[in-house]
């Protein structure tokens, strides 16, 4: 009889699990509305770019609304009448600007439609996350998840195809997800890493959708956007088109050639904007004084800059006010190019620091754009050895780019004696020795990381760059005293992301990819669960904080995407605690302890002089399991364990500090407290 009430508490306390793993699957709404097939070619950037209309709109609305005011959430409204008509009616307007535009202007997001995922799941499951319903962490999943769900997006499609120069958005081939909630608008270099969180939770069929998405924009414009917004159209993003192809063709069993079909003339497309004979390259002479081809910036597009970018109107138009009129234009140009890297405002592009006027990106051969080519070519010749009918294959030209790229950025951006890749100024004609999270952005390919010798040359020079905090692998070692750039000490996730692919290559950085990794999710997590936000940028000093360029928007997409990616795919442990990196047992060993504890409680509950005993030893085993758990913590997660003496501290904290944290959730350690309130339960 025993053994059968065991065998029944044990099925019983099994349900809770059962429901989390299984799932529930949405009910799909009716399928969307026709896509607008009218517009051959993607209308021209009318009423949000020219910039006197701006000039006389967006400083009185900053006036008058003062906080939290942005130019992007006014370029993202549609007008309710002709771009002429309000253009002529606003000249006379001096005051109460906010009442005429919401007069002739629909609010932000009226321009799309929430839509439903095929695909989506309510609940998913992630290797390195328990599968408990009732825990902060399974939670913290969960909702990250349903961000997919709430940032689906349609455009209004039949308003576009009427009135396309009333908008704004661009029509998409798909559905869309919103890089950020309060974006409304879909980001280029953001979709490979909103992607990576896709593949994680099975949503493949999504993930396509994006990829045709990004295939008809190229279509339509002749290459990827920024973004799907007019405003956009001037300029791209960084080549990661063919590494989004192969996450999800690899994902789905390397068999679905009919994508690689699709996709393949939006490759070259690319390739050729950056590459090719029109394209950004430029000729720089290596150490070995072999003159090679390598990749800039500094592109020209079917669209030409004639003055600060919308989405950024007031702030570029006061970062030019210091300079004469003949150089403006040329300034704004070099902000659109500093977005398009994907890095936007940062001191990387400047001579001196902080001086934006010094800004020098047109002459800076970066390391990392020369990586995404190299990862394009290979990529390429990859699909062609498996699919050679490929419009874009011949013969063993995608595998001779990509050696020639190789071979260019080791004799021209790779120092052998600091062991790290730097950006080159063609100007100078020199090295720009500055530590840059990009300068190890070599490792994500097959020759950064060739020889143990030469990855643990590298992880060094990384570990003592100065780059490195309690919280991650910030992305300049500079510091700002400006506010919104990529400088020391914030964390861009996805460039993050992308070192952290590089070093779990090899057996070498996995150790410092590994604690990097757990660092920076620790600071996500004590984020969300303190203000509910998923930053921009994350502070590598002061785990839980961060900051985003737009102040209003609490979610930005890449940053859940990316924490769903690591904890399916990396070997990082997360316990039902809250704890990291500890091992499984240390999260199992207090849940048997508590079963085995009810159990005990309910055969022998009638015994008086057994229950006294019994009480006993449940402190014994709630302190044992309390010593173990912080062995386990403290021991496993400790970087002297595996760098000793040579892990670096970062600028203003030890990395070691990350260690002293408490437990965030949970009933915490103190095994004592545990057993002194079960001995004031008294008799059952």
């Amino acid at each position: 009889q025993k053994m059968y009430c065991l065998g029944f508490v044990v099925l019983l306390s099994l349900c809770p699990y059962a429901t989390s793993i299984l799932g529930h699957r949405n009910t799909p709404d009716p399928k969307p509305p026709p896509m607008c097939t009218n517009i051959t070619r993607y209308p021209s950037c009318d009423i949000f770019c020219d910039p006197t209309f701006l000039t006389q709109v967006l400083p009185l609305l900053q006036k008058e609304q003062k906080t939290e005011f942005s130019s992007y959430d006014f370029v993202i409204r549609a007008a309710k009448d002709d771009p002429s008509v309000i253009k002529q009616l606003v000249q006379p307007v001096t005051k109460d600007m906010s009442t005429f535009v919401d007069h002739f202007f629909w609010s932000s997001g009226t321009d799309v439609l929430n839509t439903t995922l095929p695909d989506y799941y309510r609940h998913i499951k992630l290797a390195s996350v328990p599968d408990l319903s009732d825990t902060q962490i399974y939670v913290w999943v969960q909702q990250m998840h349903n961000k997919y769900e709430e940032l689906s997006f349609l455009p209004i499609n039949d308003a576009l195809c009427f009135h396309p120069h009333r908008y704004s958005i661009v029509p998409q081939k798909h559905m869309f997800i919103s890089s950020g909630f309060g974006l409304f608008t879909p980001l280029y270099f953001d979709s490979l890493f909103i992607t990576m969180g896709l593949l994680a939770a099975n949503m493949t069929q999504t993930a396509e959708m994006l990829v045709h998405n990004l295939v008809f924009m190229s279509e339509q414009s002749g290459f990827i956007p920024f973004g799907a917004r007019t405003f956009f159209l001037d300029r791209s993003g960084p080549p990661i088109l063919s590494d989004i192809v192969r996450l999800i063709f690899e994902e789905e069993g390397s068999k679905n050639f009919d994508l690689l079909q699709a996709t393949a003339s939006a490759i070259y497309r690319e390739w050729n904007l950056y590459a090719g004979v029109n394209g950004s390259a430029t000729s720089v002479t290596g150490r070995n004084s072999v003159t090679y081809q390598l990749s800039t910036w500094n592109l020209t597009l079917n669209h030409v800059a004639t003055g600060p970018r919308p989405e950024e109107y007031l702030d570029d138009l006061q970062l030019a006010n210091s300079l004469p009129l003949d150089k403006r234009l040329p300034f704004y140009k070099q902000l659109r190019m500093m977005a398009q890297s994907g890095w936007g405002m940062s001191n990387r592009w400047l001579n001196v620091v902080d001086d934006f006027s010094t800004v020098n990106i047109e002459h800076i051969i970066p390391v990392d754009l020369n990586v995404y080519l190299w990862r394009l070519e290979s990529n390429v010749a990859y699909f062609c050895e498996l699919a050679p009918n490929l419009p874009i294959c011949v013969k063993e030209k995608w595998p001779q780019l990509a050696k020639q790229r190789q071979e260019a950025i080791e004799n021209v951006l790779y120092s052998a004696a600091d062991c790290q890749w730097y950006d080159y100024d063609t100007a100078s004609q020199q090295q720009r020795k500055t530590s840059y999270i990009s300068n190890f952005f070599p490792l994500w390919t097959s020759f950064g990381n060739d020889t143990a010798d030469r990855t643990n040359c590298v992880t060094k020079a990384l570990a003592n760059s100065g780059l490195l905090g309690p919280s991650g692998a910030a992305a300049t070692a500079t510091k700002s005293n400006r506010a919104n750039t990529l400088d020391y000490p914030y964390i861009h996730p996805g460039l993050q992301m992308i070192l952290l692919h590089g070093l779990n290559s090899t057996k070498e950085g996995r150790k410092i990819g590994n604690v990097l990794g757990e660092r920076w999710l620790l600071s996500a997590f004590q984020a969300w669960n303190v203000s509910d936000r998923y930053y921009q940028f994350y502070n590598t000093d002061v785990q839980g904080s961060g900051m985003t360029v737009l102040p209003y928007i609490k979610t930005w997409t890449y940053t859940p995407s990316i924490i769903l990616h690591m904890l399916g795919n990396f070997p990082l442990r997360i316990d039902t605690y809250g704890h990291l990196n500890e091992p499984a047992v240390a999260t199992v060993f207090p849940l048997l302890a508590t079963g085995t504890i009810v159990l005990l409680s309910f055969f022998l509950w009638k015994d008086r002089q057994k229950k006294i005993a019994f009480k006993k030893k449940v402190g014994t085993v709630f302190a044992t399991t309390a010593s173990f758990s912080q062995l386990s913590q403290s021991g496993h997660f400790s970087p002297e364990a595996i760098w000793g003496k040579e892990f670096p501290a970062s600028n203003n904290n030890s990395i070691n500090d990350a260690n002293e944290q408490q437990p965030l959730l949970g009933p915490g350690s103190n095994g004592l407290k545990e057993k002194k309130r079960i001995d004031e339960l008294g008799d059952p």
